[in-house]
Order: C-alpha cells, then sequence, then structure tokens
C-alpha cells in the first residue's frame, strides 16, 4: 500500500527496531509496528546562524549549524503483548535477556535497570502525508505509565541523531510490512486488573501485606542522557548517561484521607522508614491457569511529598522516589527497580 497522502492520522503507521550502529538506519518490518495514540516531536530542525557584522546594516548571509537532536514522545495503551514498545522499555532498562519458560508457550521476561544503556537503539518511523520520516538512530530515555479511562498508556520520550524523509532504507514497501504482535483489546492492561502493596523494606514479602486502596498512580523512569557534537558531524554522537542517577519515582492516589493512610504514611516519611512494594496487574488467561502478567517492583522507596487535598471528601497523595537497596528484600529478586512480565514472546526484547 502506497504511503497515505491524506491528513488523516488514521492512515497512518510507526514501527520501531533495534539497530546495532548509531546513525545508520535498518529497515522496519513483521513485528515492528507501534499501536500509537499519539507521537509529537518528529521534527527536523537546525541552527541558523546569520552574519552580523560591523559594516552590515542588515545580515547578509547566513550558515546552517548543527542538526538539533529530534526527541519524540510517543503514546500508546501498554498492551501485555508488548512488542516494538517492549523493546523501546527494554532499552530504558538496559537489561532484558532470553525469557524463563513459564510453561508451555508462556515466559516471564525481566528487565532490570543497568548501569548504562550504551549501544541500545533503534530506528524510527513514522508515516506522514506523502512521505516517510524515519530517526535513523532513537535512543529511549523516559518512561511514563497513566491512567485513561481504566486503561494503562505508557508514554515513552526519547532522543535521535536527527530526521529524515527521504530514506532509502524505509518507504513504503516497509510501512506495509509492518505488524504488531497484538491488536486484541484484551490485551490491554486495565487498573481493575491491578493490585499495590507496600510495606517496610525490611519487612515480609509485600505482596503477602493488604493491597492498598488506590484510585490512581504514576509510575515515571527516566535516564538522563547527554547529547553532544563532535568534530565533523553535524548531529549528536550516541548519548550517554550524563553522570546524573537515574530518576525514578512513584505517586499514589488514595480516594480517602483517613487516618490509616495520611497519618501512617506521614509518620513514616518523617521516620525516614525506607519502603518496598509491587505493582501487579492480572490479564486475561493464556493457557489454563496461566495468566498475562505485569509486575513493577521497587526494592527501595524514600516518601517525599505527603499531600492532603482540600475537596469536600478529603483525599491524599504520596510521592515516593526508588532507591537502590542494601540487599534484595524478602520477596524480591533484584536491589533496583524492575519490571516483570508473562506473555507469548519466547524471544529477548533486546535480541
Amino acid at each position: 500500500m502506497a504511503t497515505p497522502t491524506t491528513a488523516e492520522k488514521r492512515f497512518f503507521a510507526a514501527g520501531f527496531k533495534k539497530g546495532s550502529t548509531w546513525g545508520t538506519e535498518v529497515a522496519l518490518g513483521a513485528t515492528d509496528e507501534i499501536l500509537f495514540q499519539k507521537m509529537s516531536g518528529m521534527n527536523f530542525k537546525q541552527d541558523f546562524e546569520f552574519s552580523d557584522e560591523a559594516d552590515e546594516i542588515f545580515s547578509k548571509v547566513f550558515t546552517q549549524g548543527n542538526v538539533k537532536a529530534p526527541e519524540p514522545a510517543i503514546t500508546s495503551k501498554f498492551r501485555y503483548e508488548m512488542g516494538a514498545l517492549g523493546r523501546m522499555i527494554a532499552m530504558l532498562f538496559g537489561t532484558a535477556g532470553t525469557p524463563s519458560t513459564v510453561t508451555t508457550g508462556v515466559y516471564k521476561h525481566t528487565f532490570q535497570w543497568a548501569d548504562t544503556t550504551a549501544g541500545l537503539f533503534g530506528t524510527l518511523a513514522r508515516e506522514y502525508p506523502g512521505k516517510v520520516y524515519s530517526i535513523p538512530s532513537f535512543k529511549p530515555m523516559e518512561l511514563g505509565l497513566k491512567l485513561d479511562k481504566g486503561q494503562i498508556v505508557a508514554d515513552v520520550k526519547g532522543r535521535g541523531n536527527t530526521l529524515i524523509d527521504d530514506s532509502a532504507v524505509n518507504g513504503d514497501t516497509q510501512m506495509a510490512a509492518l505488524t504488531a504482535a497484538s491488536r486484541d483489546g484484551a490485551n490491554i492492561a486495565l487498573f481493575n486488573q491491578a493490585a499495590f502493596y507496600m510495606n517496610t523494606q525490611s519487612g515480609a514479602d509485600a505482596t503477602g501485606t493488604t493491597a492498598l486502596v488506590i484510585n490512581g498512580f504514576d509510575p515515571q523512569w527516566k535516564r538522563p542522557l547527554d547529547s553532544e557534537y563532535i568534530a565533523g558531524s553535524q548531529t549528536i554522537r550516541e548519548p550517554l548517561d550524563n553522570g546524573t542517577k537515574g530518576e525514578i519515582t512513584l505517586k499514589l492516589n488514595f480516594p480517602r484521607a483517613d487516618s490509616s493512610v495520611a497519618m501512617a504514611f506521614l509518620a513514616t516519611m518523617k521516620a525516614g522508614t525506607v519502603q518496598k512494594a509491587v505493582i501487579t496487574f492480572t490479564g486475561a488467561v493464556i493457557s489454563t491457569t496461566y495468566h498475562y502478567y505485569l509486575k513493577l517492583y521497587y526494592p527501595g522507596l524514600v516518601l517525599t511529598d505527603p499531600e492532603v487535598s482540600d475537596d469536600d471528601v478529603l483525599k491524599y497523595g504520596l510521592s515516593m522516589r526508588a532507591i537502590e537497596a542494601d540487599s534484595n528484600p524478602t520477596g524480591m529478586s533484584y536491589k533496583r527497580p524492575y519490571i516483570e512480565i508473562e506473555n507469548v514472546q519466547a524471544t529477548d526484547y533486546l535480541g
């Protein structure tokens, strides 16, 4: 199918595939599609310098300087079969690997927060009217999950080397070949499938405690990256962690600011007692008693900003920042925040 020429977004597709050489585009195809709702930042921008010599009444010449690194932001419904979105998330965390087999046809993937994400990037391309815009090398640097009409939505942001609209690698053929890992609405993670568990870091397995009564959440994972130009190039080299620690935060909203919540967490914050938390989503059945699962693990959480609203029914909000634990807390396999997901993909998301 030829690249659409209409201005209607509903005709356009987008995809992402892992690359190996920074600045070198790779061809997209089957399983590389991103089922996005919104995508911003797919723009080409460049520095322009205009002459300002003393003998000029008005600028007479200009030079074209560096190409500004594009920073696309992608909004997509979070599906348990993550496909290309899962590649982006795995790149942000930095460690994935071959999944473990839960049972025949069911696999568990674990994304761990690595020291660095050097070498992890890919090609991001999207159709526009009569054109395919491509960022040859795109590196994820932020992930956020949010609640939208009962569904869980993922926001991914990253930084690329440049944007081109005359690709010899990704054109009509490649975009028409895109397929998604799943389009099944039953595969979308829902808030009513979630459970939130939290207790002291030194305590028992958090999932053995009573689930918190939550009516909203805002988890964020950020990996600050540099953006450096080198001699002989108008575009940036591959971004690396810029020396700032990764920032992982979690906000929880409670529907009632009762004493068991507001006063208890305020005391915990004032005492500086480190917490741990697990957020689980249990999806549809894959096979017999085996379900789709998403689990967000926080081995160390510091309460930073409790807040009571002044609504007619007082509500409560709690902000936290993740830290690395000294050792694996009970019920957790790692000291840093990590994600587990169980689905039918048998291959490494970073493969």
